[in-house]
């Protein structure tokens, strides 16, 4: 994992000194794609919008809009992310980006 740290982009939440949450994304499997590796927020920050704002910050990152693809990985019993993706409509604003502009 200490490579991941060297080679990704991780950003961070935080309020009065502490951390709330991450998102963690970097180079996938080809030189054009980038993977969403790791999305976390403390339970007791969870459903505030934090996880939205930080994939809002992680899609508007120019290492994100020079991708051609970007892969994001979620378990399927990890309801909560799924939500998140979904409400977010993740899948549309990826295959749109292109004519999206950046915030």
């Amino acid at each position: 994992m200490a490579h991941y740290l060297q080679q990704d982009i991780v950003l961070l939440a935080d309020a009065s000194a502490r951390i709330l949450g991450f998102v963690q994304f970097g180079n996938a499997a080809t030189p054009d794609s980038q993977q969403l590796r790791r999305l976390y927020v403390h339970p007791r920050h969870q459903n505030e919008g934090i996880g939205s704002a930080l994939m809002r910050a992680a899609l508007d990152h120019p290492e994100m809009w020079r991708a051609s693809r970007i892969s994001v990985d979620v378990w399927e019993e990890n309801a909560g992310a799924r939500r998140l993706y979904e409400g977010l409509d993740l899948w549309r604003q990826v295959a749109n980006r292109s004519r999206l502009p950046p915030a």
